[in-house]
């Protein structure tokens, strides 16, 4: 990586101990894929490190034997001996506090030592993480001069100027690779083989406007909002999946004719960036609610917040010049579909086998947080996303929010 010296990227020899920690421990994500994500790396030791010790920072008052169990039972789903299951909960510590209370953050920087550098994870609404990561930097648990990380879960921020106001508080404190912005549709495997055959130009297929007709980036969910109504009623489809892994796959899928064997990461980004800023709505975009939402608990009996949507657009760019981009997501749908379909014109159609051809995004390979939380310690920045492409897709929703 330019620019950045290899001693704040790596953790030394002397540092064989790391902590991982973890805001946002009883959330749903925590609890559903971030726990499992790093039961498998810890079964498998691929940390990168010697040993990992975890920490969980939340609200809720656990026990001991309480704070295993809840552990335990995150991974319930697994197949592996209780042993093994009770191994890796005693291997966590717990610490209690509010996220306003500064105490816990010196308890928190107490625990660490001083001298390890941990990987701090944020899984926690964007409105708390101004406050959370303002504390960590007043605690000094991340610095400039330490190989400590921040991972924020996405959205990172809530609109282009709490994503602006968040950047710029953490850049002050903070060097550029220490920010690890998570979107896990980055770590998706069907994505990142389609990418390394962009790299390595063995494609099978032209992918411009002289060969395709329109591409199609698909997140429709058979589930409804269950328990989430107060939070989903507040964000609704388009910030929960367009903004950031729709987006994402149309930036990756758009950028990637211009890659090569030799391309690093801030290339990467580069393209990825461009493609947002050359993305243009052409219609109307089209929302509903599925019967039944505002019956929901939590949701408002008035509300308009939308669970489906479809939008139609288009880029400037010679390159890309007539290829209609469709983006479709919602929940309570008949169908579930979580991919990306690319459709051909009669004239390049003899020359693919398959019409359209489809990147299917879940079910296949590694689980993307597995591969995630993994680049995170071995410090693999391709696999996060740039504060810009956070700017740009928050710049295009508020643009639509604006049309409705």
């Amino acid at each position: 990586m330019k620019g950045v010296s290899k001693k704040h990227t790596e953790v030394s020899k002397q540092e064989a101990v790391r902590y991982f920690v973890l805001f946002g421990i009883t959330g749903d994500l925590a609890k559903q894929k971030i726990i499992p994500a790093l039961f498998e790396l810890w079964q498998k030791k691929e940390f990168g490190t010697d040993t990992v010790e975890f920490v969980a920072f939340g609200r809720k008052s656990f026990s001991t034997t309480e704070f295993i169990d809840f552990i335990t039972k995150c991974l319930g789903k697994i197949k592996v001996t209780e042993k093994e299951k009770k191994a890796f909960a005693t291997s966590w510590t717990y610490i209690q506090s509010e996220l306003s209370d500064s105490k816990g953050y010196k308890n928190l920087k107490k625990k660490l030592a001083n001298k390890f550098a941990p990987i701090v994870y944020i899984s926690l609404p964007p409105q708390l993480h101004l406050q959370v990561c303002d504390n960590i930097i007043k605690q000094k648990i991340v610095t400039k001069k330490n190989a400590a990380k921040l991972m924020l879960e996405k959205p990172y921020g809530y609109d282009a100027k709490s994503a602006t106001m968040l950047e710029k508080k953490l850049i002050l404190s903070l060097r550029q690779d220490q920010i690890l912005r998570v979107d896990h549709y980055a770590g998706k495997q069907a994505l990142i083989e389609f990418e390394n055959q962009a790299r390595q130009g063995v494609i099978p297929f032209e992918l411009s406007a002289k060969s395709v007709q329109k591409i199609t980036f698909n997140f429709l969910e058979t589930n409804d909002v269950a328990e989430r109504g107060a939070f989903y009623d507040k964000v609704g489809a388009l910030r929960d999946v367009f903004q950031n892994h729709l987006l994402h796959e149309f930036a990756s899928i758009t950028a990637f004719p211009f890659y090569n064997q030799t391309i690093d990461a801030s290339e990467r980004a580069f393209l990825r960036e461009r493609s947002l800023k050359q993305f243009e709505i052409v219609k109307k975009p089209i929302f509903k609610q599925y019967k039944g939402y505002k019956n929901t608990r939590g949701v408002q009996s008035d509300s308009t917040t939308e669970t489906y949507f479809k939008i139609e657009a288009r880029m400037k760019s010679k390159y890309w010049q007539g290829v209609r981009f469709i983006f479709e997501g919602g929940k309570a749908q008949l169908v579930a579909d979580s991919s990306i379909k690319i459709y051909f014109k009669k004239t390049a159609r003899k020359s693919v086998n398959i019409n359209p051809y489809v990147i299917h995004m879940n079910g296949y390979g590694e689980d993307a947080y597995v591969r995630v939380l993994r680049d995170a310690f071995v410090y693999d920045e391709n696999r996060f996303i740039s504060f810009e492409q956070a700017r740009l897709g928050w710049k295009i929703v508020e643009q639509i929010e604006d049309n409705k």
